[in-house]
């Protein structure tokens, strides 16, 4: 019996055993915690996450011989501000619980950013009496209640709720610089100067230049002898062309450059400056010849009978555009345009598809785009298409500078028919929009087309280069 007791007794231990140590029951990891971030200013948040504490045990987080927090451990982590007085340097934060577990990790706390120092900027800077200026204040308590002096005077008080806020010059002040004053509730004080000038003796003049000018050219408007400081309404035969920067300077003067709306029509035009006391200037502005500011290039410049090209231009008009391909003998045959263009496109800009008719004979032709009031044309040349097979790959780009970012249209021809390229911008392999990284195929004439993200790079001149099996074309790209 004894003998069967202890046989009983060593399989309870075994059993027990068993239960306490079976194979893959995963130890107790150390206690641990992290700190992100790492470096801090004072009174920026941080956030501290733990392992190996007991769960719903009550921690303590010390930052130095500050207590930070105290709480039950239950959500692995904790946000809190680094407090005010901290010094910078390297400090040690400690989290421990009421299971005697303890852990540590080092957080750098750097120097706080300065408060903003308070300042003021007037606009004019130069004025008269009786006239407005506007007050930009920076570094103050917003809602506050400030105070404004002008050479030591009071002139105005009330909350700090308007950025900027309008000032009118007392209209007796006399001509001087003073210095104007703003101050809050909280201490902070900024200064600035305005100079107060008398009225101009002189006659108020207006010209224009260049004059004549031409649809779509810039012009620039100088006017002189109105007072200092004020803000002066411009009209273009009756069309309002003010701005809020259109005040004069310290003599009374302003120069403001204009651009004439690419649908002027040829006349005479009468430009009007006035003053807020109706003291005005005028000029007459003669709109003579056509616009000058449209462009446009083709590619390819050379091809055969039935091939598509790209046009693609800036400067155009929306309303009334024309392609028109003039034969070597002056026949005009109008082409059927596919607009190409996409959200991309800026105002003004084309960008075109276009079929040189099948049954061109060689020679060369000039492609012409018209609108209302603009003008432009290309050669282009039609060859044979067994003579153009010949001259071997070549590649064109449109356009042909342009800045990271922008689209890049690919034209090649005279590759191998259905066959994979890859196309380089550099030394950079680049891809089409929506087609697989580095892979682009020509279609059954051996014609190349697409377009590709100019990638961000140094500016300079850059080779756009098509690698295939009949050889390596390339064309010149320059970034800005």
């Amino acid at each position: 019996m004894a003998h069967r007791r202890s046989i009983l007794g060593t399989l309870a231990a075994l059993a027990l055993l068993a239960v306490v140590a079976r194979p893959g029951d995963p130890a107790q990891s150390a206690p641990r915690i992290t700190v992100s971030p790492s470096t801090v200013k004072s009174g920026q948040d941080v956030t501290v996450s733990w392992q190996g504490f007991t769960d719903l045990s009550r921690g303590t987080l010390t930052l130095g011989d500050k207590r930070v927090w105290h709480s039950y451990l239950q959500h692995h982590q904790v946000t809190f501000s680094i407090p005010a007085g901290i010094a910078p340097g390297q400090h040690t934060l400690i989290l421990s619980d009421s299971e005697g577990h303890r852990a540590s990790a080092t957080l750098t706390v750097t120097a706080a950013d300065p408060p903003t120092r308070a300042s003021i900027t007037v606009k004019p800077a130069v004025t008269a009496p009786g006239r407005d200026v506007a007050l930009t204040w920076h570094g103050f308590t917003n809602l506050g209640r400030g105070r404004l002096t002008l050479g030591g005077q009071p002139v105005w008080s009330s909350y700090l709720q308007h950025n900027p806020l309008t000032l009118s010059v007392p209209p007796g002040l006399a001509p001087g610089e003073y210095t104007l004053t703003l101050s809050d509730t909280e201490g902070h004080e900024a200064s600035t100067t305005l100079t107060v000038e008398g009225a101009s003796r002189r006659s108020p003049t207006v010209t224009a230049a260049p004059n004549p000018a031409k649809p779509g050219q810039s012009v620039t408007l100088s006017m002189t002898g109105f007072a200092a400081g004020e803000t002066l309404t411009t009209t273009l035969g009756g069309r309002d062309l003010t701005s809020p920067s259109d005040v004069t300077d310290r003599a009374g003067a302003l120069k403001k450059s204009i651009t004439l709306p690419a649908a002027t029509k040829n006349g005479s035009y009468r430009v009007v400056a006035t003053d807020s006391d109706r003291h005005s200037a005028a000029t007459d502005l003669i709109v003579s010849g056509t616009r000058t500011d449209a462009n446009v290039g083709i590619q390819p410049t050379t091809g055969y009978a039935g091939l598509v090209i790209d046009i693609e231009g800036d400067g155009w008009q929306k309303a009334n555009r024309t392609l028109v391909l003039r034969a070597p003998s002056g026949e005009a045959t109008p082409l059927r345009i596919r607009d190409a263009c996409d959200q991309s496109c800026a105002p003004g800009h084309i960008r075109w598809q276009a079929q040189i008719p099948a049954g061109a004979p060689p020679g060369t032709y000039r492609l012409t785009v018209s609108d209302a009031v603009a003008t432009v044309d290309r050669p282009f040349r039609v060859v044979p298409s067994d003579v153009l097979s010949g001259t071997g790959p070549r590649i064109g780009v449109t356009p042909t500078t342009g800045s990271p970012g922008t689209w890049l249209t690919i034209r090649g021809d005279d590759l191998r028919a259905n066959t994979i390229v890859t196309v380089l911008f550099g030394d950079d392999v680049v891809a089409k929009q929506g087609e697989v990284y580095g892979a682009l195929k020509t279609d059954a004439n051996g014609v190349l087309k697409c377009v590709i993200s100019i990638p961000v790079k140094p500016p300079g001149d850059y080779t756009v280069t098509v690698l295939s099996d009949k050889g390596r074309p390339h064309a010149s790209f320059r970034l800005r």
